[in-house]
Formats: structure tokens, sequence, C-alpha cells
């Protein structure tokens, strides 16, 4: 427990630290030292920690042996990791369905996975402009403008691609998991609930 109160309280201070501090010349740094795996390795600490320490709790009241219980845990860091992704990717979406602000991670200059790597997916004149509006409050302030940010995220095809890497990712971790757990009902209600992540994210 103590652990994955450590994880997350760092994870979070590392999404606040890049979006307290987002800049050009900061952003530019960070790119040249692949922010977009930085993002989700602080993914696996500020969200995935709930769900892997879950885990770990469980293999430990259960007695798992060590090679179920990292099985578990893997899964459950898996699962925290693409939950965040596909809430990123939802942030750009304009489905009726999703209640959410659309565009508010670029509003609030958060650099998250999915703007990450549309800035990365654009070419150099978009691109810059992306990255403009990320660092620049005022012109994120500017509807108008907020809008040409979404809009070149979305054309980017960084919502499809991270929405292809997020699939694939929690179908290879459940296979990896399955292999390991016998079938039960949990069991069953647990592949349910990945299914529903992966129909989330089909929902842009």
């Amino acid at each position: 427990m103590t652990e994955t109160s450590f994880k997350a309280h760092l994870g979070q201070a590392q999404d606040i630290y890049w979006s307290g501090n987002i800049s050009r010349e900061n952003l530019d740094r960070w790119l040249e030292n692949s922010l977009d795996a930085q993002i989700l390795q602080m993914y696996s600490y500020k969200t995935a920690s709930a769900t892997e320490g879950v885990a770990a709790l469980s293999a430990i009241f259960l007695d798992l042996a060590d090679e179920k219980k990292e099985a578990c845990m893997s899964f459950g860091r898996a699962m925290g990791i693409v939950f965040q992704i596909i809430d990123d990717v939802l942030n750009f979406s304009d489905s009726p369905e999703w209640r959410k602000v659309q565009g508010e991670d670029l509003k609030a200059g958060k650099p998250t996975y999915t703007i990450i790597r549309a800035i990365g997916m654009l070419d150099g004149t978009e691109s810059e402009r992306l990255r403009e509006i990320l660092c620049t409050p005022a012109l994120r302030e500017d509807e108008a403008v907020l809008a040409e940010g979404i809009a070149l995220v979305r054309k980017s095809g960084a919502v499809e691609r991270c929405t292809e890497e997020a699939v694939g990712m929690i179908e290879e971790a459940w296979k990896q998991f399955s292999g390991h757990i016998t079938p039960s009902p949990a069991k069953l209600m647990l592949r349910a609930v990945c299914a529903n992540l992966i129909q989330m994210a089909y929902e842009v």
C-alpha cells in the first residue's frame, strides 16, 4: 500500500510539473528525451499504480505463486495505462456521448500522450503550430485557436494511432495474464471490463 501510494504521488507530481512548466524551450528539450515514453511511464505511476496495487493485494490474499502474482500485477499495470491513453484520446472526441469538454487537456497546456504523438506525426509547419498553441496560454484561451489545435491533433492521425496502441496493449496484456489464471466468473467479468475499455476507445 505504501509503494502504491508513493508511485501515485510521484506520477501526479510529474504530471503537474510538465503542465506547470510548459514552454517552447522546455517542450523542445523534453521532446529530445523521448517525452512520449516518459509520459507512459508517468501513467504507469499516476493511474496504473491503483490497478496494479489492487492486483498485488489480491495476489497476496490468494497466496499466489510469484509467477502468477507478477502476471496479475503486469495486467493491472497495463490496464491502468490503457485507461489513461483512452481518456486522452476521448478528450478529442466530438461524440455527444462524451460528456467532458473537448480539448480541455490542450486548453490546460497539458502534454498528454495523444498530443505529443500528434506533434511527432504532423509535418514541420503544422507540428510547430501545435507546439506554439500548447505552450502559449493566450492562444489556448482563444476558442478559435483552440479549435485549430484540436483539428491539428485529429488531422495528425494520433487519435487513431493511440487507439490502436491502447487496444493492442490491453489485448496483449490479457493474453499474457489469461495463461496464468484459470477460468472463473471473476475472470469473465474482468474480460468484460476489458471489452468495455476497447469499446470506449472507438467512441471518438
